[in-house]
């Protein structure tokens, strides 16, 4: 790992522990304003750094992260992320933020598609 990679993890980690929410809310309107493939793969760069919550673990099926899976626009995504999220609930996978999985089953309770 380069030396700026090291130095943004902590940082990263930092505000992770710090401004969860805050950050989550970023991130997401970060990714609403990447325009190209460049900015793309930039930000999952960033976001890949820290996996400390496993919410910005990559999904192989959505080849994003399961938060932003979970808030994808297209149902199917959301449906692939609700099924990762039932498995790491079945696994009690330590690491996982509880108050990030309450969140999420919350709000695709309230989604606006019955598959979800």
């Amino acid at each position: 790992m380069d030396e700026l990679n090291k130095q943004l993890l902590s940082l990263i980690r930092l505000l992770e522990r710090k401004y969860p929410r805050a950050l989550d809310f970023v991130l997401e309107e970060h990714l609403k304003n990447v325009k190209n493939q460049t900015e793309q793969n930039l930000f999952h760069q960033f976001i890949s750094l820290s996996m400390s919550g496993g919410k910005y673990q990559f999904l192989q099926d959505s080849d994003t992260s399961l938060l932003l899976s979970l808030n994808h626009p297209q149902p199917a995504v959301r449906v692939l992320a609700v099924q990762h999220l039932k498995e790491i609930i079945g696994t009690s996978k330590v690491g996982f933020d509880e108050s990030f999985i309450e969140e999420a089953i919350l709000a695709r309770l309230k989604d606006d598609n019955l598959q979800v």
